[in-house]
């Protein structure tokens, strides 16, 4: 979850505005690692999945400049209820916002997804009496919002109820053209839509949240010249790593994982970088096409390892 303020990077939004965290479903390994695939200068919470198996879960990044407060699971638990879910207060100046990563598995047998929506709505219920700001739900629900069975009339009722608005309105899961991953407010967003995510079937889901009279701290980034890298000073640094923790027996993810970061500290230091002021946190490359090249190699890299991994609903 990343703050951006009103200058032209947030686009005819005359106050300040948060966006809440990407609805995306992923695997989280539970390798020692707990930081594995958040960004730079941001604080990560997770929820692993409890069955040991190794993935699964949900998770919340919060830029560092948000205070992130964990709290407690809403509500009693309901009998059968698969949902998972985690629950955090950001505080951005004065605001409060509660915010909650939620995932159900695809299951859509009545009385699966009658439990899940009931324990949903204990927990909706529960942070309704004790919390008066905005709320966000975000995640990958397995629910159509927009079709027309009875878990989607279900669900958009639950959402009228308590004054919730989704915003997601395109297909985030396009091979279906279906809207499963979601993203509902109490207090409306400034701008919402879908982003394609090269390493998943599922769209990225994103929205801009207005929080009046708020201008998140600035923070510096690094931008790095990748036409002036030096690529013997990195062959050089590469043979000097240490590659032994590479090879030890963990999951797929955290090998690759291992692998990038023990290339990543190699190729910062023999690339000349400059700071830059912002206040959105990005990272700046001056060859694009070489930026498009890594992510193209890194999506590639993260299918082969969940098929290695297994599947997964």
């Amino acid at each position: 979850m990343s703050a951006s303020g009103s200058e032209a990077a947030t686009r005819s939004v005359p106050s300040s505005s948060v966006s809440p965290p990407a609805a995306k479903k992923r695997r989280l390994h539970s390798a020692a690692d707990a930081g594995t695939g958040h960004a730079a200068n941001s604080t990560l919470v997770r929820r692993d999945r409890p069955d040991n198996r190794g993935y699964g879960g949900v998770a919340i990044a919060a830029r560092e400049s948000l205070e992130l407060t964990t709290m407690e699971r809403p509500g009693p638990p309901v009998a059968g209820s698969k949902l998972e879910s985690l629950w955090v207060q950001l505080r951005a100046g004065s605001h409060r916002v509660m915010v909650c990563a939620a995932y159900r598995p695809p299951v859509q047998t009545q009385t699966q997804v009658s439990a899940d929506l009931d324990e949903l709505e204990e927990q909706i219920q529960h942070v309704l009496t004790r919390h008066s700001g905005p709320i966000v739900i975000a995640g990958d629900l397995n629910i159509n919002i927009s079709g027309d069975t009875t878990a989607s009339t279900r669900l958009r009722q639950l959402l009228t109820a308590y004054s919730f608005k989704q915003h997601v309105t395109g297909p985030t899961y396009p091979s279906s053209g279906s809207t499963i991953d979601l993203i509902c407010t109490t207090h409306g967003a400034a701008r919402a839509g879908t982003l394609n995510c090269t390493y998943s079937p599922h769209n990225w889901t994103r929205a801009l949240l207005p929080l009046p009279n708020y201008r998140p701290r600035e923070s510096a980034v690094t931008a790095r010249c990748w036409s002036r890298l030096d690529r013997d000073e990195v062959n050089r640094l590469l043979a000097a790593v240490d590659w032994s923790p590479v090879a030890q027996p963990t999951g797929a993810l955290g090998r690759v994982t291992k692998l990038l970061r023990k290339m990543e500290g190699a190729v910062m230091d023999a690339c000349p970088g400059q700071a830059v002021s912002g206040d959105r946190g990005q990272l700046f490359a001056e060859c694009r096409f070489k930026a498009e090249a890594f992510v193209r190699t890194y999506a590639s890299v993260s299918r082969h390892t969940a098929i290695v991994r297994g599947t997964e609903p």
